[in-house]
């Protein structure tokens, strides 16, 4: 089954594939995954910046670092990866670790 088909039943324990999900989330700062989720919905680097009150090369030393951590070679693969994290809370989305 599609992990995007799944539903998590609350008092449920978790399924392999979010238990997984969870592990590589954990494996980045707070900071990295809020690039991560950015750049899943296709936001560019330089407006990355902008919305983190970051600079461009910041974005860009997080982004291969994030790609050095998971393991991933492109951006597709990225996304692709993103895609089966648990989706944010709608009080952080898109930005899950910062302070809403």
């Amino acid at each position: 089954m599609n992990f995007l088909m799944q539903s998590t039943v609350p008092g449920e324990a978790p399924s392999g594939v979010e238990r997984s999900a969870a592990s590589v989330l954990s494996r980045l700062t707070p900071r990295e995954q809020q690039v991560a989720w950015l750049v899943s919905y296709g936001e560019t680097s330089k407006s990355i910046g902008r919305e983190l009150g970051i600079s461009f090369r910041t974005v860009e030393v997080h982004r291969a670092k994030i790609m050095t951590k998971l393991g991933v070679h492109s951006l597709a693969e990225l996304v692709r990866l993103i895609g089966r994290w648990p989706t944010p809370e709608p009080s952080r989305h898109p930005l899950p670790g910062s302070q809403a």
